[in-house]
């Protein structure tokens, strides 16, 4: 017999019931729980903030506008709030309007901008509409349970007044003193009780190692300086384009094409062109708004593997000068940059072809290559020295190796990446990593080779520049070495999609001219002398922008000038843990627009380029 619960009948039918109305108390009941959840939600698990500034391009967007070149489809963004109407853009930068304003508006004339990868000046009438600044979500810290890792984009109470939220990425943690030097970030561990006399060159002391960018981190950071497969077939003349890319052998075909083809016989190198006509030598680089149109032509035309950001257009348009001793706030500075990604789809005609992709840079040489091994292929990281502008005859140093199979084969396409980064040498092929090894420079080696100087010889050079009414040697990027890259080819083969990228660079802060001399009001510079050093206690946090040169972050926070930060921490250009928001970590609804439809305004999300934020 089936088995029944209670006194009823199994087979006894069910008794119908009448739903009950829901009452207005347990109506509100469940709207109030319901805000109270969102409340608790937003406040302290997830926060939606939006990017007002270009502090963080170009990873994250603050206001600006995009424009596309219609000769190569190349598509980029420009910061909106100076920019001037062609014709006075050059000498008389005006503010653009407010988002919603359009070219060709009644508030807005044309607009001539540069395209950073072709180097095109282009002039847009209409159809360019302002864009509001990325929104995103961010992760907030629950202290002690999540804290920010290094390279972590983090939100944060600005020391100068914490009703103001800033976002930045994270490079210095607790307990360490951080030097930012040639670009990148060197660190040292560093107890409060270990903290050095006063007058200490710290800079000469152990322990100093570079801080490598995850992964992850570091894709997000390479920033396109040139790739092949946007540029136009004709320059705006009618001529073919011509890039950046050279040879000094015959049988090469590269004028106005997206594929390069070797078909000569014998090895060969295909260069970055650093001749003078197309690329100035690195000595003492500033913008100025006044400098011949001549001038400024040949700086568009040519190739720089430079610190400037496409989003920073107006310090793209003007165009560089060497104004001699000349030394002010009005002047923005430019680093060549020596960590460089080199990509090409190598696609040989032939079996057994051996291929390199070579820096030269900080009085080394750095190369990936890729060598017959075998029934495969060994891919290599090596470096050896340059002496008086000679390669080493002692041969190369390898860094790291390992052994690949079916790459390389004739007919076939092999995407090579070889990485030079955070003195790290990595060679990807086909996505995957197949060698990497790292070259360990104490900061006094890396400043001996980066400025062709001794640390000692720098300190003593740097005292009399400053009295003199000089930018201190780490100040100028015409002292730093100028990066030469190229790739080498053992036979016939194409190259598809050719590109360099370059990485963050993390500029040191320049002093400030005033008729007194020059103004050291910065808080951290990256100076080797004892007042500049950035030296972090056990809850403190340094942040810089990834718009290095246009970033107002813990380099210029000289004073703590709001009363409840004061009380947390008075110290300068730091920030406290618990001023910390907390990890942004979404672009939810990217560089919004306002686009007209049915008579009204709507926001358009641009979906695209949602994405996770590293």
């Amino acid at each position: 017999m089936p088995e029944t619960t209670g006194t009823t009948p199994s087979t006894q039918a069910a008794t119908p019931t009448t739903p009950q109305p829901v009452g207005i108390k347990e109506t509100v009941t469940s709207l109030i729980i319901a805000f109270a959840l969102a409340f608790v939600f937003r406040g302290f698990v997830v926060e939606p903030y939006v990017i007002p500034t270009g502090s963080m391009a170009p990873t994250l967007l603050g206001a600006h506008m995009r424009f596309t070149n219609p000769s190569s489809g190349h598509d980029w963004a420009v910061n909106h709030w100076f920019h001037a109407p062609a014709g006075t853009r050059d000498d008389n930068p005006v503010p653009l309007p407010q988002q919603g304003g359009v070219l060709g508006g009644t508030n807005m004339g044309p607009v001539t901008v540069v395209d950073p990868l072709t180097k095109e000046e282009v002039t847009f009438t209409s159809g360019v509409p302002l864009r509001s600044g990325d929104r995103i979500f961010v992760l907030r810290y629950l202290w002690p349970i999540f804290k920010p890792g290094r390279y972590d984009v983090v939100v944060f109470k600005w020391p100068g007044k914490s009703e103001v939220s800033f976002i930045k990425r994270m490079v210095g943690k607790p307990n360490e003193q951080v030097a930012l030097f040639d670009g990148d970030v060197f660190v040292r561990p560093m107890e409060s009780s270990d903290r050095p006399a006063e007058g200490t060159n710290t800079w000469l002391l152990e322990g100093w190692k570079t801080a490598p960018k995850p992964e992850r981190e570091q894709r997000v950071l390479w920033w396109t300086l040139f790739d092949s497969s946007v540029v136009p077939g004709k320059s705006a003349a009618g001529r073919p384009f011509s890039g950046p890319f050279v040879s000094a052998e015959p049988g090469w075909e590269i004028a106005g094409r997206q594929s390069y083809t070797y078909t000569g016989g014998s090895a060969t190198r295909l260069r970055w062109d650093t001749t003078p006509d197309k690329a100035l030598d690195y000595r003492q680089f500033f913008m100025d708004h006044n400098t011949a149109r001549a001038a400024r032509d040949r700086v568009r035309r040519g190739w720089h593997l430079v610190d400037t950001y496409p989003f920073d257009e107006m310090f793209q348009a003007t165009g560089l000068t060497l104004p001699g001793d000349a030394y002010n706030s009005g002047q923005v500075l430019f680093y060549p940059i020596s960590d460089l990604r080199l990509s090409a789809g190598v696609q040989p005609e032939k079996p057994g072809m051996t291929f390199s992709a070579v820096i030269r840079a900080r009085g080394h040489e750095f190369r990936g290559r890729l060598v017959p091994s075998g029934d495969g292929y060994k891919a290599v990281v090596e470096m050896r020295p340059v002496v008086d502008g000679q390669s080493a005859e002692a041969g190369w140093e390898a860094k790291a190796d390992g052994m690949l199979s079916g790459v390389m084969s004739p007919g076939e396409v092999t995407n090579i990446e070889f990485w030079h980064a955070d003195q790290t040498l990595q060679l990807w092929v086909n996505s995957r990593l197949a060698a990497s090894g790292k070259y360990e420079w104490s900061l006094a080696e890396r400043v001996r080779h980066t400025l062709g100087m001794s640390l000692e010889e720098v300190l003593s050079r740097d005292e009399a520049e400053r009295n003199a009414n000089r930018p201190p040697t780490f100040a100028v990027g015409g002292n730093y070495s100028r990066p030469e890259p190229w790739f080498e080819l053992s036979g016939p083969a194409t190259l598809h999609r050719v590109k360099v990228d370059r990485d963050i660079y993390y500029q040191p802060v320049r002093p400030q001219a005033t008729s007194g001399g020059l103004a050291m009001d910065f808080c951290n510079a990256s100076y080797p002398a004892d007042r500049y050093n950035i030296f972090l206690g056990p809850d403190q946090y340094f942040v810089c922008g990834d718009n290095s040169p246009n970033s107002a972050d813990g380099r210029y926070w000289t004073t703590v000038s709001d009363p409840w930060v004061a009380q947390i921490d008075p110290t300068p250009g730091v920030v406290n843990e618990r001023l910390l928001v907390g990890k942004a970590f979404l672009v939810y609804f990217p560089a919004v627009q306002s686009r007209e439809l049915f008579g009204a305004k709507i926001p358009m999300i641009d979906a695209g380029r949602v994405r996770w934020i590293w």
